[in-house]
């Protein structure tokens, strides 16, 4: 498996979730207008945002959405104090490269 060291590091991620309000009916009641309000926590998908794309419910793709983050990895080329600095830093990205496009 490469490694992407030189390009990012994983730190957090997971589903992208929504407090939902869900009216409920009672099931120990048989009288009507007697609801409880739940708080449901849902995993947004795609075909909640494909409403604003024309032609887009065709599609059958619909994936959740996640939030992926990401720690920074480099640094701005004029804080390097040496040529060696510099020059690891490429080699590094370098790595980072071979290592994207293999996978």
């Amino acid at each position: 498996m490469p490694t992407l060291r030189c390009v990012a590091e994983f730190v957090d991620g997971g589903d992208v979730m929504v407090e939902e309000d869900v009216q409920q009916g009672n099931p120990d009641t048989s009288s009507v207008g007697k609801e409880s309000i739940v708080k449901q926590r849902i995993a947004i998908r795609v075909s909640s945002h494909r409403k604003f794309v024309q032609d887009a419910e065709s599609s059958l793709h619909d994936p959740t959405l996640h939030r992926v983050v990401l720690a920074t990895r480099g640094r701005s080329m004029v804080s390097y104090t040496s040529l060696v600095q510099l020059l690891s830093a490429a080699e590094c990205a370098a790595e980072g490269m071979q290592a994207i496009l293999r996978v």
